[in-house]
Parts: structure tokens; C-alpha cells; sequence
């Protein structure tokens, strides 16, 4: 599909307007409920509405269904550096939270019970709208 200068437009800016609105959404939450809620209730608008209604709506249900069809396995020789780019992300945001992994105890149970689905549930979605919605649009493009 060749988007229109309209659509375009859209997808380029649309990580600012995500940025923007999700960071308000984080924010403002807290202020009126409690703080593991807030930050449930923050992911779940950017969920739903960022990488589920917008890839839907620009998409329409058929192409959007087509998202979850993989030609080329992640993990094959084709595509070897994003596999090693997955592998690396994961590595260094390990480390980087070894301390609060450590301090596991701390956290609210009720957090973690929520946490571990909503973390699967998010990784998804952001699938959905990073690499199933862009390189839907704009097919062999790198930028």
C-alpha cells in the first residue's frame, strides 16, 4: 500500500503525538488514583489506543490480520541482525534493572500479578504497531 502525503505525514509524526499524549496520560493519572494503578491504567490507553486502534483503523481488519503472518522467521539467517539487535535490547535492559530484580520483595505483589500479563499483553501490541503497522505501509523502507 503507497500511503497518501495525509497518511504519510501521520506515521512520521505520530511517535511525537504518542510521546506527548502517553507521557500526559502517565502523569496526570497518578494526581487522581493510586500510583499501581495509574501506571496500569497508563499502558492500557496506550495499548488500545495507540498500538491497537491506530494500526486497525489505518489499516482495516483484513491487513491488520495479515500483521501476524510471518513470511521469514525472526530467528533465521536472513535476519540475523535483528535477531541480534532483540538479543543485545534484552541483554543490556536486564542489566539495567538487575538492582530492582534483586529488590523484588519491595514491589507490590498486586504490581507483579499485573505486571508479568500486562508486560506480555504490551510487547504485543507494540509489535503491532512498530513493525506490524510500518512495515505494513511502507514495505522495504529502512527509515
Amino acid at each position: 500500500m503507497k500511503p497518501s502525503r495525509l497518511g504519510r505525514a501521520f506515521l512520521v509524526g505520530l511517535p511525537f503525538i504518542l510521546t506527548a499524549s502517553t507521557a500526559l496520560v502517565f502523569t496526570s493519572l497518578p494526581r487522581r488514583l493510586n500510583a499501581d494503578l495509574s501506571y496500569v491504567l497508563g499502558f492500557v490507553f496506550y495499548d488500545l489506543v495507540w498500538c491497537l486502534a491506530i494500526p486497525l483503523s489505518y489499516l482495516g481488519p483484513r491487513r491488520f490480520a495479515a500483521i501476524f503472518k510471518e513470511e521469514t522467521p525472526l530467528f533465521s539467517r536472513a535476519n540475523w541482525l535483528p535477531a541480534l539487535l532483540l538479543i543485545t535490547t534484552n541483554i543490556v535492559a536486564l542489566s539495567m534493572y538487575a538492582e530492582n530484580i534483586r529488590n523484588l520483595g519491595a514491589i507490590s505483589p498486586a504490581l507483579i500479578a499485573v505486571g508479568i500479563p500486562a508486560t506480555l499483553i504490551n510487547s504485543t501490541c507494540e509489535e503491532i504497531l512498530w513493525r506490524g503497522l510500518y512495515t505494513q505501509v511502507f514495505p522495504g523502507q529502512w527509515f
